[in-house]
């Protein structure tokens, strides 16, 4: 079973707008829509979200989950939104530690397209250092590319044989 961005944004919509009918019906499962009567059951679905259990891990989803079933006044659900927010902590924290290892190659190959995915994801959970490791990391691909379209033009000025063309090719195609 897979989620989709649009079910966040309709359940946000819903929630935000206090119209607390339409949001206990607004669970699309299957294509099927499907209606949380009451706070356990959003508080259970939100755990299904929060650990992945039937469906992709959604923290977005699981913590809206939780808010709507504090709203309606489950005594766990500030608990859980409180352990959800730890959590999303750390994962930011990883994915930054995770990215600078692909990026400098500690205990794995570099990968400097891995490393801005870790990076972005990081940023996307609200850490504060991913906006500089991000510009750091663009501004060093720049200066990479840099380097190497002037290795490419230096094999393309020398005397052309077959194999200086090649070599300036494989640097232009990088």
């Amino acid at each position: 079973m897979k989620t989709s961005g649009s079910l966040f944004i309709g359940l946000l919509l819903l929630f935000v707008s206090g119209n607390s009918a339409a949001a206990d019906r607004a669970f699309r499962v299957d294509g099927k829509i499907i209606v949380p009567k009451n706070a356990e059951a959003m508080l259970k679905l939100g755990t299904q979200y929060e650990e992945g259990i039937g469906t992709d891990r959604d923290y977005k989803t699981a913590m809206l989950l939780y808010k709507m079933a504090l709203a309606k006044g489950h005594k766990d659900a500030q608990f859980k939104i409180e352990i959800l927010k730890a959590e999303m902590e750390v994962e930011a924290k990883d994915s930054l530690r995770i990215g600078e290892k692909y990026e400098f190659g500690r205990g794995r190959a570099i990968d400097l397209n891995l490393a801005i995915q870790y990076y972005q994801l990081a940023l996307e959970q609200n850490d504060s250092n991913a906006p500089w490791k991000i510009r750091n990391l663009r501004n060093k691909i720049r200066r990479i590319y840099a380097s190497i379209v002037k290795i490419g033009e230096i094999y393309a000025k020398e005397p052309v044989t077959k194999d200086n063309l090649d070599i300036a090719m494989q640097y232009y195609k990088r």
